[in-house]
């Protein structure tokens, strides 16, 4: 399947992810979920000394290409 997926994680400056949340959902329900499910109870690599207390927001969007080789 193709397609474009946008989404908005916000994490704790731990990296400690708080939520996912769609953007702009693929017409793939297999695609959305591989895009969030990672996501859900994850935790990312901290942020520099200074971040945002309140959190980090990350605007994401990953963009799938189904290569088919030849027969």
């Amino acid at each position: 399947e193709d397609g474009r997926v946008r989404v908005l994680v916000t994490a704790s400056p731990d990296g400690t992810v708080r939520s996912v949340r769609m953007l702009m959902p693929s017409t793939s329900p297999s695609l959305n979920s591989g895009t969030t499910r990672p996501f859900n109870g994850a935790r990312l690599p901290a942020f520099p000394p200074g971040s945002d207390p309140n959190g980090v927001t990350i605007e994401l969007t990953v963009d799938y290409v189904l290569i088919r080789s030849p027969r």
